[in-house]
């Protein structure tokens, strides 16, 4: 199992496996968690289940609640306790139905439009830093060739 015969078949089986893993365990989890896009047009086994939004704008107030904008129309949310208009929120809700949700939790996502930028920008920055301070590894003399040997 550990000799290099056969290593790409070796390598693509173990590959497949993890697809496999994965695949299950994303079923298992939109069973569990259906994607808010199903709230739009909930299918009746949908309705009571939870479901996460993450950083949706907060568009206006309702007496019971608010609305959020979605990719697929806005939806409204009751809730006993309203975010300012205009903040970005993240919510745990369960479906009622037609884009209606029951907040079981939200949170406010304050400087979401900052953060997410400099996240991207520290990342790029920490790979630079890291592949600078290993660059001596990567040093190959072209005339001794990139592939060598073991033998």
């Amino acid at each position: 199992m550990f000799s290099n015969r056969l290593w790409i078949v070796k390598l693509a089986l173990a590959l497949g496996l993890f697809l496999l893993v994965c695949r299950l365990c994303a079923q298992e989890l939109s069973a569990i968690h259906p994607d808010s896009d199903w709230v739009a047009l909930p299918p009746p086994d949908a309705v009571g289940k939870t479901v996460f939004l993450f950083a949706r704008r907060v568009r206006a107030h309702t007496p019971d609640g608010f609305i959020v904008d979605h990719s697929m129309g806005p939806y409204r949310i009751v809730s006993a306790t309203r975010p300012e208009s205009g903040e970005r929120v993240s919510v745990r809700a369960r479906i009622l139905g037609p884009r209606l949700l029951q907040a079981e939790a939200w949170q406010s996502n304050e400087g979401h439009a900052l953060k997410r930028p400099l996240n991207y920008v520290l990342s790029v920055l920490v790979v630079i830093v890291v592949l600078w301070m290993f660059r001596g590894l990567f040093r190959v003399p072209i005339r001794e060739g990139l592939f060598r040997s073991r033998y």
